[in-house]
């Protein structure tokens, strides 16, 4: 009896001893878990471990697709994936090695091959943006465009009003770069009217492909359609200092570079774009409907200081953008022609997500 007496404490304090192990175990396991939760919500997201949920654009010319997904964090994520330009380097080890893969296509004189690249000489550049919001979605989203002939009457009844009520935060990455807080070691140049940075989309390698934006500082100057002839020194400086910069890094003059802003613009903080006149794939943002020369800018703001403020511009909108709908409007069917039920769709539920949020706020 005195044995069975001193077995059952020993027993218990052993069953005690591995509840609390494994207790123990229980909470180590939890806490890495929460640890590596915790890590992916605050780590600078990145392009991998992206849970596709659809594509939403692709453009052989260019060679690049757009994608929207949701990060290793759950974060709403738009990725494009895009192959850059064969360096003379890697033409060449390409051709001097033996890659050869099935023939696609022969005749008596042409033939057509397909080459197994390795990794290293087959490299694909991805954009991230992440978290993404409505806009950006919207933005990269292949749709049906029309265009729309914007008299500064319907400006003021429909644009600006629009603009006015975008969410502050859409924008919040801009003035992160106007004060310093993002991108400060790639500011170019800068003055008290402007910073210019380098455009995100460029991989600042290729000079063929070079893009440079300028963001106004002022933040009342939402597009072109806010200036007048009292910003035209500031434009002047702007034009004069982004050049000589550019030729002074990279050797390009004025006459390779094309200088022209948006309307309407990707994003509403006046910007001015610098591209090499040589950039593949620039045909989408600097064709008619979309964007103004800045030389032509700043003749029309000489001749008149109120000329943006009365003109009528012609630009491109998508029917999946929320503009569209507001601009239906008050536009009659014959100018604009009502949306692909798919389309509307996701117009009405970016609608509503906009109304939810103002009304919690």
């Amino acid at each position: 009896k005195p044995r069975t007496i001193l077995a059952a404490p020993s027993l218990v304090w052993t069953l005690i001893g591995s509840f609390i192990r494994t207790a123990n175990r229980n909470v180590t396991r939890t806490r890495a878990r929460d640890t590596l939760i915790m890590s992916e919500a605050d780590t600078e997201p990145v392009p991998a471990r992206i849970a596709i949920k659809r594509l939403l654009n692709d453009d052989p010319e260019a060679r690049s697709v757009w994608a929207l997904g949701k990060d290793a964090a759950g974060r709403r994520a738009v990725v494009q994936l895009s192959k850059p330009p064969f360096t003379p380097d890697e033409a060449a080890s390409i051709l001097q090695g033996e890659h050869l893969g099935p023939i696609l296509h022969r005749n008596d004189r042409f033939s057509k091959h397909k080459l197994l690249v390795p990794p290293a000489l087959n490299s694909v550049t991805a954009m991230l943006i992440c978290p993404a919001n409505d806009h950006d979605v919207t933005k990269y989203t292949g749709q049906t465009r029309h265009l729309v002939r914007e008299t500064a009457a319907l400006f003021e009844a429909v644009t600006r009003p629009f603009v006015e009520a975008l969410p502050a935060q859409q924008l919040s990455w801009v003035w992160n770069i106007l004060e310093k807080k993002k991108e400060a070691e790639l500011i170019l140049d800068e003055a008290d009217g402007f910073t210019l940075v380098p455009d995100s989309k460029w991989d600042r390698a290729d000079m063929v492909s070079l893009h440079y934006l300028a963001i106004a500082k002022d933040r009342s100057l939402h597009s072109l359609r806010e200036l007048r002839g009292e910003h035209l020194p500031m434009l002047l400086e702007l034009r004069e200092r982004c050049r000589a910069a550019i030729l002074r890094k990279y050797g390009l003059p004025a006459s390779a570079v094309r200088a022209y802003v948006h309307y309407l613009p990707t994003f509403w903080q006046l910007h001015i774009h610098f591209q090499a006149i040589t950039c593949p794939g620039a045909l989408g943002g600097t064709c008619v409907g979309k964007a103004i020369l800045f030389d032509d800018v700043l003749d029309n703001l000489a001749r008149d200081g109120e000329y943006y403020a009365r003109a009528a511009l012609t630009y491109s909108v998508g029917e999946r953008e929320p503009l569209y709908a507001a601009l239906r409007a008050v536009l009659p069917e014959s100018e604009l022609p009502a949306p692909k039920p798919e389309a509307a769709d996701e117009v009405a539920a970016v609608d509503e997500k906009r109304k939810r949020q103002k009304a919690a706020a």
